[in-house]
């Protein structure tokens, strides 16, 4: 029957694949002594040679079989690349997507000071001189970016040196993920600083804000887990691109290719969010 071809089958693949493991097994031992005799008389046995003497190995240990199989088989060796989507664990998952969190908290909350410059009429006096709305709002962002480069810093200098984080063997891509994350946050929280109207109302869209994309982008936990819909909102969001930058670098061992990117996303982020700025940003 077919199953009985089928079972029969399966059993001669079996036993053909027993009597060449075997061969290969007695080909390797005879190598090995081989190799430990020259040892003993400071010989050095070459790979040709090798190759040459396991293969006889294996003929004659295969000689050994009989009566010979009823078929043959070819068989080659073949390297196999798996690919796997290594999941960032421990620290170094948690380090750097609390480091984005706490800096974007940061920046935003940064915003709330330009607020009260407004509601006490600082801004209102940048009438009378021919400053342009574009340089006023980019020298904010200037000491917003400061604030989070510098918090950003302390936190991975605190996690390498206390928590004994491995922030990968890519510092300068590291530093380019960092400047182009807090430029890109730099712009939302100034955009937050326009748009809101009362520093209360500032401070409670910073937190939220924060939050609310730090869960989406995957700074709680790994972004691989949740589902695909997620993970395509995860992509509006700057934390998602830093995150994603600094796995390629810590975890996957990437270069400054692949991590560019995650740096041109950011960076078009912090853009669209400087231009929305000028366009809303009011003196009154």
């Amino acid at each position: 029957s077919e199953r009985n071809s089928s079972y029969f089958l399966e059993e001669l693949i079996v036993k053909v694949a027993e009597r060449i493991s075997i061969d290969a097994l007695a080909a390797n031992f005879t190598i090995e002594k081989i190799s430990e005799r020259r040892m003993v008389l400071e010989e050095e046995v070459l790979e040709d040679e090798k190759e040459r003497i396991w293969e006889e190995a294996f003929v004659k240990a295969d000689a050994f079989f009989e009566p010979a199989p009823s078929i043959g088989i070819e068989y080659v060796v073949l390297s196999v690349e798996k690919r796997e989507e290594n999941i960032p664990i421990g620290v170094e998952a948690s380090s750097p997507g609390f480091a984005v969190m706490f800096v974007m908290m940061g920046v935003c909350f940064a915003g709330v000071a330009m607020v009260q410059e407004r509601h006490n009429k600082t801004l209102a006096r940048l009438l009378t001189t021919p400053t342009e709305k574009f340089f006023i709002i980019s020298g904010k962002m200037l000491g917003f970016f400061l604030v989070g480069f510098i918090q950003f810093m302390i936190l991975i200098l605190f996690g390498q040196l206390v928590l004994k984080v491995n922030w990968g063997n890519l510092p300068l891509g590291v530093l380019l993920l960092v400047v182009s994350y807090v430029l890109s946050v730099t712009g939302l929280g100034t955009l937050l600083s326009v748009v809101v109207r009362t520093s209360a109302q500032a401070g409670a869209f910073a937190v939220l804000i924060s939050m609310v994309t730090s869960m989406l982008g995957g700074a709680w936990w790994p972004i691989e887990i949740v589902p695909k819909f997620m993970q395509t909102i995860a992509r509006f969001t700057p934390q998602y691109w830093a995150i994603n930058g600094f796995n390629k670098i810590i975890t996957r061992g990437f270069g400054i290719t692949e991590i560019l990117p995650n740096f041109y996303v950011l960076l078009a982020i912090s853009g669209i969010s400087l231009l929305l700025a000028i366009r809303f940003f009011k003196f009154e």
